[in-house]
């Protein structure tokens, strides 16, 4: 009775700890679904002037778009916002499996559900964002001004991880002419335009985004875009370290010059 006893109690311990190995797999599951969802989602933007009521079709357009322009095949959106399943090791049959819809009380809650599964076991996480104004898109850009862009030479602007590092933002609102290059230009990022009226001179050669020519300015230059909000720096903290000449239009900067903790007034 004794041996009988003890190889039931033996039995019973495998299975529970069987059942709780599909257990933590089916919860795994859930979290690389949740995680995968908010990699992408952390890419959504939209414009400030979207409807609320175009919240929905707005988050989940982007998401198809940037999953297809990143050649990412093995998670699909559907235009309803249901994710189908989505495998991550076929030999446990672990998958994910999800959905993503704004909240009925509130459409600034947007609601992301997985369920991640392992054997006959599922688990599902439900997660809300909140739906918010990025506070300063201004440091998605490179480069980015409120005057207009001269360049003087043939200048190269590139990115190191990524082209979207040498995007140039012109606000340029007081002047037509927003970008000049009197030489050839080579860039790796897209330009944008804020002032809907104005306009960008290229003389040289043009490179952009890997395009030349008329395709690169059709397909990168981008006029009439909305102007992100730009910090406002406190620059008073700083006075006490400027103990060097004071550069004002006065000053003919035409030649070559060394400035040491100068002040370059406004204008």
């Amino acid at each position: 009775a004794l041996a009988v006893s003890m190889a039931t109690l033996s039995g019973t311990n495998v299975q529970l700890a069987s059942n709780q190995h599909k257990v933590d797999c089916a919860f795994a599951s859930t979290e690389s679904g949740q995680e995968a969802m908010r990699y992408w989602l952390n890419h959504v933007e939209f414009p400030s002037s979207t409807s609320p009521s175009d919240y929905f079709g707005a988050i989940v357009s982007t998401l198809q778009y940037d999953l297809d322009a990143n050649n990412i095949s093995n998670i699909t959106v559907y235009n309803d916002g249901s994710i189908p399943p989505v495998g991550l090791h076929s030999a446990s049959g672990q998958n994910f499996e999800g959905e993503i819809l704004i909240d009925a009380n509130d459409f600034n809650i947007l609601q992301v559900y997985a369920t991640g599964g392992s054997s006959q076991i599922t688990r599902t996480i439900r997660v809300h964002y909140d739906i918010e104004p990025y506070e300063y898109p201004i440091f998605d850009f490179g480069l980015a001004t409120k005057g207009p862009v001269h360049f003087l030479g043939n200048p190269t602007v590139r990115g190191i991880n990524s082209n979207s590092e040498a995007d140039i933002f012109i606000e340029s609102g007081n002047t037509n002419l927003a970008m000049l290059v009197t030489g050839n230009t080579n860039f790796d990022g897209d330009i944008s335009i804020a002032n809907s009226t104005a306009n960008a001179a290229f003389w040289g050669d043009v490179k952009i985004a890997g395009d030349t020519g008329q395709t690169a300015i059709d397909n990168h230059v981008h006029i009439g875009v909305e102007s992100p909000e730009f910090p406002l720096p406190d620059t008073q903290r700083f006075l006490q370290y400027a103990t060097g000449d004071i550069i004002d239009s006065s000053i003919d900067i035409s030649n070559h010059m060394t400035l040491t903790n100068a002040t370059i007034e406004a204008g």
